[in-house]
């Protein structure tokens, strides 16, 4: 807190300062803890196609590792069918908490119910029928990667502290016409009209310098921040397995 405590105001030079994470969105919470410490924050969430968006993270998580080459694809394309279909199993256990609307005490315990589910059904080794579907038959490396895609479910508390001030973005509509929106975000948060142009042109990731092989424009250890033309590239998704999971998705999402 005291890295981020709020700047002494001054009317010739006033700065826009702002905090970028895929993670706090996710966090039951973190929204109210957010808006106690700064009512009046501007917040975009951008959101991704949800299959799209796992399949996406999978990827970049082994990247980051250093995991990625021909001989692994069939692995990690495996092991992602077989622990999100686990998940997705426990993710339908608990959406029912939402048949009384779509609330900020229903959205944490829908998250506090999926938490419980995956440890106790871990824990019995899904040897109860009650648990079937649950435990894939691979390790998964994280037990978070479909639940971080059911947006309405993460959004609701974000809208409900900080209403008008939220600011909701379909990552799809933004990276086809990059300039367009970030004129929209600029005019949002109180920015004074600019070239994105020269922006936009690059694509900015985060990368580990010594697994990706792509220079840091940071200078903190370990991850980075890298620029390149392009954004990250990994193989398609087959159809069947996009099939599946779009058809558990659709209903989640529409609450």
């Amino acid at each position: 807190y005291s890295y981020f405590k709020p700047m002494v105001y001054d009317d010739n030079f006033q700065l826009f300062s702002g905090d970028a994470t895929p993670m706090y969105v996710s966090k039951p919470n973190v929204a109210k803890r957010a808006y106690y410490a700064n009512p009046t924050a501007k917040v975009i969430a951008m959101v991704r196609e949800p299959v799209d968006r796992m399949w996406s993270e999978t990827w970049f998580l082994n990247s980051l590792k250093g995991n990625i080459s021909p001989s692994s694809y069939a692995t990690i394309a495996n092991t992602f069918e077989h622990c999100i279909r686990a998940e997705l199993y426990r993710m339908k256990r608990c959406v029912p908490i939402f048949s009384s609307g779509l609330t900020v005490e229903n959205g944490i315990n829908y998250v506090n119910c999926v938490n419980n589910i995956t440890v106790t059904s871990i824990k019995n080794r899904c040897e109860s029928e009650e648990f079937t579907g649950m435990c894939p038959p691979v390790t998964c490396k994280s037990s978070g990667t479909a639940k971080n895609s059911f947006y309405a479910a993460q959004l609701i508390e974000w809208k409900e502290f900080f209403g008008d001030n939220l600011m909701v973005i379909n990552s799809n509509d933004f990276y086809e016409n990059t300039e367009y929106y970030m004129e929209i975000i600029a005019d949002f948060i109180g920015l004074n009209p600019y070239d994105w142009g020269p922006v936009t042109s690059h694509a900015f990731n985060i990368v580990n310098p010594k697994k990706n092989h792509i220079d840091s424009i940071t200078s903190s250890p370990g991850l980075g921040i890298g620029v390149s033309d392009s954004g990250n590239s990994y193989p398609e998704l087959s159809e069947r397995v996009r099939k599946e999971f779009e058809e558990v998705f659709a209903p989640l999402n529409d609450l």
